[in-house]
Formats: C-alpha cells, sequence, structure tokens
C-alpha cells in the first residue's frame, strides 16, 4: 500500500505539473481572434474564426506550407475579403501574425492590404528594402511621416525562407513590428487611421482588403511567395505572445481557460 500510495502521490504531481504547464502558456480570448485564415479548408479562402471568407483570383494555389497547408501567389493572383471588420482605429487595439514566404523581389508586394490610400498595409518594399509595415494617420503620407513606416531588413527576409511576421497597435502605447519573434521596429503613433482616397475625397473609404495584392487601385502590387497562418486579432499582442506564436506555431481551442473564457492557447498543438 506505502508503495502503491507513493507513486499515486507521484504520479499526482507529474500531472499536476503538466497541467499547470499547459496553464502557463500565453492565453488569448476566442473572442479576441477576429479572423484566421489557415488556408488548410476547402480551397484555402475559408476563415475558420470570424466567418469572413475570402474571394480568390486569377490562379492561387494551395501548396505545402509551415503548417499543412498555405497559399501560393504567383505574382497575378489574389484573394479579397470585406474590408469592414478589419478598420480599425483608436480605440481598438489589434494585431496581425502571418507566415511569408517570399519568392521573388520586383518592386512593391502587397502581402495584407487594408489600404484606399489610407489605412495600413504589410508588404515587401520596393527596392529590395525588406518587408514594410505601413500606417496612414493624420499625416499625408509616410514620406511626410517616417515614423509610420517600419521595417524588417532585407537581411532578415532571405529569399525561398519562411518568415514569421506580426505586428502589434496599442493606441496607448507604441504600434511594434516583428520577425521571428524579435521586435525589429517601432513607432508612436500620433493619430487615427485615414482610410479615405486622396484621389478623390475624405468621404471615400476603403472597400477592399487584400492578400496578395493591392486591389483599392488596380489590383496592382502582386505578392510572389507564400502565405499561411494568418490570424488577425482585436488585441495587441505583447511581445511574449508573438515570440510563443513564432516557436510553436497556432494551438490548439481549449474548452475552458482559467479564467473562465474559451481561448486559444499558443504552443499545444503545432510544435514547429
Amino acid at each position: 500500500m506505502k508503495t502503491t500510495s507513493k507513486g499515486f502521490c507521484v504520479s499526482s504531481i507529474i500531472f499536476m505539473g503538466l497541467m499547470f504547464s499547459v496553464l502557463s502558456y500565453s492565453q488569448i480570448a476566442l473572442d479576441d481572434v477576429v479572423s484566421r485564415w489557415d488556408f488548410d479548408q476547402g480551397d484555402g479562402a475559408q476563415d475558420s474564426v470570424g466567418g469572413h471568407n475570402g474571394e480568390l483570383n486569377g490562379d492561387p494555389k494551395l501548396v505545402d506550407g509551415k503548417f499543412k497547408k498555405a497559399m501560393s501567389f504567383d505574382g497575378k493572383s489574389f484573394m479579397k475579403v470585406d474590408p469592414e471588420p478589419f478598420k480599425f482605429n483608436d480605440p481598438q487595439n489589434f494585431s496581425v501574425s502571418v507566415w511569408v514566404r517570399v519568392k521573388v523581389r520586383s518592386g512593391w508586394q502587397r502581402i495584407y492590404n487594408c489600404w484606399r490610400w489610407g489605412g495600413y498595409f504589410l508588404g515587401e518594399l520596393a527596392g529590395n528594402g525588406g518587408l514594410e509595415l505601413r500606417m496612414e494617420r493624420n499625416v499625408p503620407n509616410c514620406d511626410v511621416n517616417p515614423a509610420g513606416c517600419l521595417l524588417i531588413p532585407v537581411d532578415d527576409v532571405p529569399l525561398g525562407d519562411w518568415i514569421h511576421v506580426a505586428f502589434s497597435v496599442d493606441w496607448k502605447d507604441e504600434v511594434r513590428l516583428y520577425a521571428n519573434g524579435e521586435e525589429k521596429a517601432s513607432s508612436k503613433i500620433d493619430g487615427p487611421f485615414k482610410y479615405w482616397s486622396r484621389l478623390h475625397n475624405e468621404n471615400t473609404t476603403v472597400d477592399t482588403l487584400g492578400i496578395g495584392a493591392r486591389i483599392d487601385n488596380g489590383p496592382t502590387e502582386f505578392f510572389n511567395g507564400d502565405i499561411d497562418q494568418l490570424v488577425v486579432f482585436s488585441v495587441a499582442l505583447t511581445a511574449d505572445e508573438i515570440e510563443t506564436i513564432f516557436e510553436s506555431g497556432l494551438g490548439d481551442v481549449l474548452a475552458v481557460s482559467p479564467n473562465g473564457k474559451l481561448a486559444v492557447t499558443w504552443g499545444t498543438l503545432k510544435a514547429k
């Protein structure tokens, strides 16, 4: 009996340790996930969380991805999504996380584009400059306000390799841009995004969310490469949360988190 009791106690301690280890992972309420495109279901355009399914244009293809499948864009294809759920502004914080594999460097290429001559986008910078996050705020453009342009240097974006890119926007703090879990740039936020067209007037709102291209004035600036696990959050992710996503990918959905909410737990399922 003593041996059994000791064995039971040891097993209990191990079990409890494992349980608390799982609960120690960074957790985000499911309600804070606006959209999640894994490119694993159907034709790849399905949003598995928010139901904001995309419309494929051209001939993007599903290929082997960082995790399961990814969407491969050939420099003349894209995915179009209703932009309304993604037009964030003060006081609504938000973040975007995505795996990207750049195949060709050939001028401007839009990866994630919520923009109509204003707004925000993530893309390959012209002139082989790296990856840029550009934000149109209360100034005419990025040339006037260089702090609105955050850059991942080209040396951190090797052709043909997967790179995890994320950015978080906290209106009371800063916007931060990350590559492979490491912060690369940040800036203060000095005003709301402008979702309008300078070609027309301030009442012309952004009417497109493009994945793989700029489609408010085209389509133009096509991306030539692969995209996997594109997720949009309605919170500003912390540095630790972004690092965990990079290290472990997107995890399972737990039934209940410690605070009683449904939660997404990073690092429990899809390890690198």
